[in-house]
C-alpha cells in the first residue's frame, strides 16, 4: 500500500499557512490580528499553534517573527496564484483530494495504534528470515571478535596480551581505557569489514586467519595490532538472521500493518453491503 507521505505533509503546510478571510465578530478580541495580506489574515489563534509554553520569551519572539514571515510570503503568493489560475474546479479536486488523504492517513494511524501488535517472537524472525533471506546477500564481509590498536610504545603490552589470549575481558578493557588504546569489542554484534579497516589496517585482515577463527598479533612501524575472530561472514553470501534482524522487524510489522487494514476494508465492505450502503448503478444502454 502507498502512503502519500509528502502529500500529507504539504496538505498540513496548506492548512496552517492558508487562512481564510474571517469575519468580525466578538471573538476577534481574544483574537486579535497580527498580519493581513489583502483579504487573508493571521491571528493570535494561528500563531499560537507554532508556540510552545516551553519556549523562552527570546525562542518565542524568534519562531513567531519567522512565522510571520513565512506566512505573509505564502499569501502574497497565494494572492498571485488565485488572479492567475482560474480553473477553479480542478484546484477544488485537488484540495478535497489532499484533505481525503489525510483523513485517511490519519484514520489508518489511529487504527494502527490500537490494533498492531509490535511484538515479535524468535519463531517469527526466524520464519520471515526464511522467507525473504535471498534478498539479504552481503556487498562487503562482516566479522564479530575483538580488535585493538595500541601504540607500540604503551607499557606492559606483555601482561595485556596474555589478558588477551586468555578472554579476561575486564582485564583488556581496562588496559585499552588506561593507554587510550582503540578496542573494539564485538562479539555479539557483527562488524561490517569497511568499518573494521578504520582500526586494523586492511593488509593485517588475513583471510586464512579470519577463516580459522585465528587469535593473533601484527605490528607496523607505530601500532601493535591484536586481533581474535569469533565468527564472519563472507562477501555475496547471505546476511546472518541477526545482522538483518531490525529490516527483518520492518518487514514483519509492515505486513502486519497491511493485514490489519486490509481486515478492516473488509469488514467494513462486507458490513455496508449488508445495510445497502454500498451501491453500484449500472450505466444506461445506449
Amino acid at each position: 500500500m502507498i502512503r502519500l507521505y509528502s502529500l500529507a505533509v504539504y496538505a498540513a503546510l496548506f492548512l496552517i499557512f492558508n487562512s481564510c478571510q474571517q469575519s468580525v465578530n466578538s471573538s476577534q478580541i481574544d483574537n486579535p490580528l497580527i498580519a493581513k495580506v489583502h483579504d487573508y489574515e493571521l491571528r493570535q489563534s494561528d500563531l499560537n499553534m507554532v508556540l510552545s509554553h516551553n519556549m523562552s520569551p527570546a525562542d518565542s519572539n524568534s519562531v513567531a517573527n519567522a512565522f510571520i514571515e513565512n506566512w505573509i510570503r505564502n499569501q502574497l503568493w497565494n494572492y498571485e496564484a488565485e488572479k492567475q489560475v482560474h480553473d477553479d474546479k480542478r484546484i477544488s479536486q485537488l484540495v478535497n483530494s489532499y484533505r481525503t488523504s489525510l483523513l485517511g492517513i490519519e484514520y489508518e494511524s489511529q487504527i494502527l495504534k490500537e490494533k498492531l501488535d509490535s511484538t515479535i517472537s524468535q519463531q517469527s524472525y526466524a520464519d520471515t528470515y526464511e522467507q525473504y533471506k535471498t534478498q539479504f546477500v552481503l556487498e562487503e564481509q562482516i566479522l564479530r571478535g575483538w580488535f585493538a590498536k595500541i601504540d607500540k610504545s604503551s607499557r606492559n603490552q606483555a601482561a595485556f596480551y596474555k589478558a588477551w589470549k586468555q578472554s579476561d575481558i575486564e582485564a583488556v578493557k581496562s588496559y585499552c581505557a588506561s593507554q587510550s588504546g582503540d578496542c573494539v569489542f564485538s562479539e555479539q554484534q557483527w562488524l561490517d569489514r569497511s568499518a573494521l579497516e578504520q582500526v586494523i589496517p586492511s593488509r593485517f585482515l588475513n583471510g586464512d586467519q579470519i577463516k580459522k577463527l585465528s587469535n593473533y598479533k601484527k605490528s607496523d612501524k607505530n601500532y601493535n595490532y591484536y586481533l581474535k575472530y569469533s565468527g564472519y561472514t563472507d562477501k555475496n553470501e547471505v546476511a546472518p538472521l541477526d545482522y538483518i534482524k531490525d529490516e527483518l522487524k520492518r518487514v514483519i510489522l509492515h505486513a502486519r500493518k497491511e493485514r490489519i487494514i486490509a481486515d478492516l476494508t473488509e469488514e467494513m465492505y462486507e458490513d455496508k453491503i449488508q445495510s445497502n450502503h454500498i451501491q453500484v448503478f449500472t450505466s444506461p444502454d445506449k
